[in-house]
């Protein structure tokens, strides 16, 4: 596939132009989408974004400006006006748009009233067209295909600055002059890319030409450039062979130097376009045929001096070296040393700040002071292990040598009889080793001692080493847990892992150990795992990405929580820490018959004939192109598939049936889901009879349920009659009657009348609540206050005697359902056991949530009645308690009630709380 040009957002999304079209990477909005879907038929050449638009440039249609938020197009230019547009650039907050007429410039959705035409170069070529704009010095210039002079931007298109900057492009090249092609400002100079393996270095002294040298007759070519702040990267092509390119690293120091010398190893793919990738840390480069690449952390990678074939790590130094020399290098220093001396390494260590080799002749130690590796013990060495004491050295057939680099001693024999050494581990200062066709030995003290263990057999050849506390012995990719007991002298084995069964679909290239864990992988990726003490099973903790390579094989090194991998003419150093850690942003998906399943899920149900289907999203663009994800699925709680399911591959998995779990994600992250895989119940006998037995049990549960509900409207009859006479009570009425006669007889026969008035009005309300099992509560409180308006005449002193009323404004009355005449016994009983000389009696409605209401009946306690003597036993009470019992029996779908009597400071409270069930915040 073409790639054409690689933009990289401000959210870290990473869009890609192709011959087809576009993508983007994470495509976690349907936004996103909708503008890749729109341009699938274009060549697109060009793609720049602000916090608004996507903007894009094709080379056959036109330009188009996008809403980030829908996707829409909100403008598109037409062909005629951008011509075979060729690349966007960004520059402050202007777009630039460099087509083969000239030069469009666009601010937001707006396009500048001018397009820039492009000058005259020469009469004699017509292909002019501009190639590049950049800025330097505060000046917006302009590089045009086949021109060697640069424009200030402006409609004059007048030539930059002096003449004598042209006449030194001019003069320093051929006769056909410097074909300016890309550019960028770098450390205060100008950095000009050009063809025939030129790049121009500007500054205020002038002009210097730095040539790209290789052991090949090639023509590279500077497309396109970018830089961190640190390093410039260099996008070139070859063009002789549209096949050879290379994305250049290059340093300030190197651009002080006459030429930059390209490895073979170097050479690639044809790169067209270079975009440094600060949220994502990593360089994109576009690609004429192998489409887009990612170097992940580039800014961090070391070009080795000189075409390299191997190279090793330690915690101090980075050694790389060929047939000729070894270049040695410390972590903290950025200057290569070189060593002339021909030592073939096998094996480097570093023992304190001490660097050692194993070679040819025998053993090296490397001195700073004259750059030079000396010999200190001469021999035919295959290994070497570094303790605190000094260096074990084996042999192929030999005995084990220990070298004492504090003394400068060398002991041929640690003991007798310990010749073929096949290999060795150490633990705390404790040597483990193996004797072909004798054991595993403990050394310790120069004494040897045999370990009993429970294996087959001890002489089949392995590899050990050390995990935490766990003895692991590796035979290709099957790895043996052992516990090990120095005082016993015995190793038990707890658990065997095959590494190829547990990561599916991955070739494992390496398995290496340290204190922070057991590291595999390849030349893509690192995956870190720990040990379960329970289960003695591996658990997943980290997984990396590497980058795209052209030999997942290549050579990496794992030290401490780095990872050293040769790429090229490059070491690549990559930390390993949790901001690159891919499972940070993985997305899980699984179905059972195309229905999802999750925590939430209980037990879902599948035939035994069918399929469950896992399928694995990413917002991470790595991730989702190649990454896994760890599954592990036991039944009847032992284990029984420890796997890696590919990411975007939907991954079918068929398992007998029986109840299963399945757990998948991260230590930090766990989805867990139990489901149960059943036989076919339509086949069962057992089905058939279970379903008689409950058509059955439906019918004799039914009638139940019909002669209870008979019951139950009878009992609901007797005890409404039972509260219209408590709520009707006689004294009450009789109270009413002799107070319209005292009325009468003290010529009141105003109020007399208004008490008439009002006790005909409550007769008329009972008569029209009291056949209603349900009333709002708009008319019940209307109730309460004639009620209350009628008891208040009674008292001669008004200030004997106040009832307020508070309703919260917000509560809608005529929403609310409950039974009728339910308050007015608590309201009696306010009034009648009150303080007397001042009654205070208050009746409160608010909403304490919106699905739940609460009324409240509050009165004054007299001092000299306890709590326990204040609770009422009328039997006005113990019915307005029944009633709602009986509501909450019978209307459970849409209220629940609940009656309460709370007394605080000498204030008797009564409260009902009526609860709406038939709401969606039921399942808050």
């Amino acid at each position: 596939m073409v790639s054409r040009k690689t933009h990289v957002d401000d959210e870290g999304s990473v869009w890609v132009g192709t011959d087809a079209g576009m993508r983007v990477y994470p495509n976690n909005q349907s936004a996103k989408g909708k503008i890749c879907r729109s341009l699938k038929q274009y060549q697109v050449w060009g793609i720049e974004s602000s916090k608004r638009y996507i903007y894009v440039g094709t080379y056959d249609s036109g330009m188009y400006i996008f809403s980030r938020n829908s996707g829409t197009v909100i403008k598109k230019i037409s062909f005629e006006k951008a011509n075979r547009i060729r690349r966007l650039k960004r520059i402050d907050s202007v777009v630039y748009v460099l087509h083969s007429k000239g030069i469009l410039a666009i601010r937001g959705d707006s396009i500048y009233p001018y397009i820039e035409h492009n000058p005259i170069i020469s009469n004699q070529d017509n292909v002019i067209f501009p190639i590049d704009i950049f800025k330097w010095n505060e000046q917006i210039l302009i590089a045009y295909y086949r021109g060697n002079t640069l424009y200030k931007r402006g409609r004059q298109n007048q030539p930059l600055i002096e003449p004598s900057f042209t006449k030194d492009l001019f003069d320093m090249t051929s006769s056909q002059g410097l074909f300016i092609l890309s550019g960028v400002a770098f450390k205060g100079k100008l950095i000009l890319g050009a063809d025939q393996n030129r790049i121009a270095v500007c500054d205020s002294n002038g002009v210097r030409i730095v040539q790209f040298q290789s052991k090949y007759d090639r023509f590279l070519t500077s497309w396109d450039m970018d830089t961190d702040g640190e390093n410039l990267y260099i996008a070139t092509g070859n063009n002789k062979n549209l096949n050879e390119g290379a994305c250049l690293k290059v340093s300030e120091n190197d651009l002080s130097q006459d030429y930059i010398w390209v490895n073979e190893t170097q050479i690639q793919n044809f790169a067209w376009t270079v975009t440094f990738d600060a949220k994502n840390h990593g360089v994109w480069s576009s690609t004429l045929t192998k489409g887009v690449y990612f170097r992940p952390q580039y800014d961090k990678w070391i070009a080795a001096p000189s075409n390299f074939e191997q190279f090793e790590a330690t915690e101090d130094f980075l050694v790389a070296w060929n047939d000729q020399h070894v270049y040695l290098k410390q972590h903290d220093h950025t200057k290569w040393r070189k060593s002339n001396k021909k030592i073939k390494p096998i094996q480097f260590v570093q023992w304190q700040q001490d660097l050692f080799v194993i070679g040819m002749e025998g053993l090296y130690q490397f001195d700073f002071k004259n750059n030079s590796f000396t010999t200190v013990v001469i021999g035919d060495f295959s290994e070497v292990l570094s303790t605190q004491q000094g260096l074990y050295l084996r042999t192929l057939f030999g005995p084990l040598g220990f070298y004492d680099p504090s003394s400068k001693k060398y002991q041929k024999r640690v003991y007798e009889g310990s010749r073929s050494v096949t290999s060795m581990a150490t633990y705390q200062n404790e040597i483990i080793y193996q004797l072909e066709n004798k054991g595993f030995f403990h050394l310790y003290q120069g004494k040897p001692t045999r370990f009993t263990t429970d294996f087959e057999t001890d002489f089949h050849k392995t590899r050990l080493f050390f995990l935490g506390n766990n003895l692991i012995f590796q035979f290709g990719t099957l790895l043996r847990i052992c516990t090990i007991d120095f005082e016993q002298h015995s190793i038990s084995t707890q658990k065997e892992i095959d590494l190829s069964e547990f990561i599916k679909e991955t070739t494992i290239s390496w398995i290496r150990s340290n204190r922070f864990g057991l590291w595999v992988g390849n030349g893509q990726f690192v995956y870190r795992f720990s040990i379960d003490p329970n289960l003695w099973n591996l658990r997943l903790i980290d997984e990396f990405y590497l980058g795209a390579s052209s030999d997942n094989k290549d050579k990496t090194i794992i030290v401490g929580k780095t990872a050293y991998k040769k790429v090229n003419g490059y070491v690549q150093i990559q930390l390993l820490n949790k901001e690159n850690s891919l499972l940070e942003t993985i997305d899980f998906e699984a179905k059972i018959n195309g229905t999802k399943i999750s925590y939430r899920h209980k037990v879902p149900r599948a035939d035994e004939n069918e399929f469950i289907s896992f399928k694995v999203q990413s917002r991470d663009y790595f991730f989702s192109e190649y990454g896994y994800i760890p599954v592990l699925v036991s039944k009847d709680s032992q284990w029984i598939s420890r796997t890696f399911i590919p990411v975007k591959k939907e991954q079918l998995i068929k398992y007998p049936y029986g109840i299963y779990q399945i757990e998948f994600g991260t230590n930090r992250r766990v989805i867990k889901t139990l489901f149960r895989i059943s036989k076919s119940i339509f086949k069962s006998v057992g089905f058939w009879l279970l379903s008689i037995l409950s058509l059955f049990l439906l019918v004799v549960v039914l009638f139940q349920y019909q002669t209870e509900r008979v019951a139950l409207s009878q009992k609901i009859s007797d005890l409404q009659m039972n509260t219209l006479k408590a709520n009707m009570n006689p004294h009450f009425i009789f109270n009413i009657m002799n107070l319209i006669q005292a009325m009468i007889v003290k010529s009141e026969k105003k109020k007399a009348l208004e008490a008439t008035s009002e006790l005909g009005k409550i007769n008329r309300l009972f008569l029209e609540t009291s056949n209603k099992e349900l009333i709002s509560l708009e008319d019940e409180i209307d109730y309460c206050e004639r009620y209350m308006a009628l008891e208040s005449m009674r008292f001669e002193d008004k200030q004997s005697f106040n009832f307020s009323l508070d309703i919260e404004e917000s509560l809608d009355l005529t929403r609310w359902q409950i039974p009728p005449l339910i308050l007015q016994p608590l309201l009696e009983n306010a009034i009648k056991h009150g303080r007397s000389g001042r009654n205070n009696i208050r009746l409160n409605a608010s909403l304490d949530r919106p699905h739940l209401l609460k009324i409240t009946v509050e009165n004054d306690l007299p001092k000299q009645k306890s709590a326990k003597n204040t609770i009422s036993t009328q039997m006005g009470m113990k019915l307005v308690r029944e009633r709602l019992d009986m509501m909450n029996e019978r209307y459970s779908h849409l209220l629940k009630a609940s009656f309460s009597v709370i007394i605080v400071d000498n204030t008797y409270n009564v409260v009902i709380e009526l609860k709406q069930v038939s709401h969606d915040w039921i399942y808050e």
